[in-house]
């Protein structure tokens, strides 16, 4: 499931929701992406766009925000006490610290670190530019449809 934003040249600069399907001049958006695992309703009408009027569409996978977060969050986590154990014990001074409590301390410091970076790579959008041009479009639908929930018609 992928996230879409439309972008337009004037007044209304963004559209949000999910890409429904691809047409040879248009697309069809479902609006309310929050809603999108539920069925289509009367009170969920797509919206059909025309590809003249778009600028570009951006999509992300739906929860890629969160596994980016939750990998940076592990990979963090695993740095700090590699690099704790991998220093090894201190000796004799005041402020000794074993490998293991300096693991303890490397994988909390890197936590936070990690989670920012993480939430920044899954924030990332795939990003189709379109420019109003018809053929633009045309040549881009091959991309746009994998992002729908509708496959395009085969014609024979």
């Amino acid at each position: 499931m992928y996230r879409c934003w439309v972008y337009f040249e004037g007044p209304t600069p963004v559209y949000k929701g999910v890409l429904l399907s691809t047409s040879d001049s248009t697309i069809q958006v479902l609006p309310n992406a929050k809603r999108y695992n539920l069925p289509l309703t009367a009170t969920q009408t797509p919206i059909s766009i025309p590809a003249t009027a778009i600028k570009e569409i951006r999509f992300r996978s739906k929860g890629r925000p969160g596994r980016g977060a939750l990998f940076g969050a592990l990979i963090g986590v695993a740095t700090g006490a590699i690099i704790g154990f991998a220093d090894g014990d201190d000796e004799g001074t005041f402020f000794a610290f074993s490998a293991e409590d300096k693991a303890l301390i490397g994988s909390t410091l890197l936590l936070l670190p990690g989670i920012g970076i993480g939430t920044l790579v899954g924030s990332g959008k795939k990003k189709i530019n379109i420019q109003g041009n018809p053929i633009t479009y045309q040549n881009a639908r091959s991309s746009l449809q994998k992002y729908a929930l509708q496959p395009a018609p085969q014609y024979e």
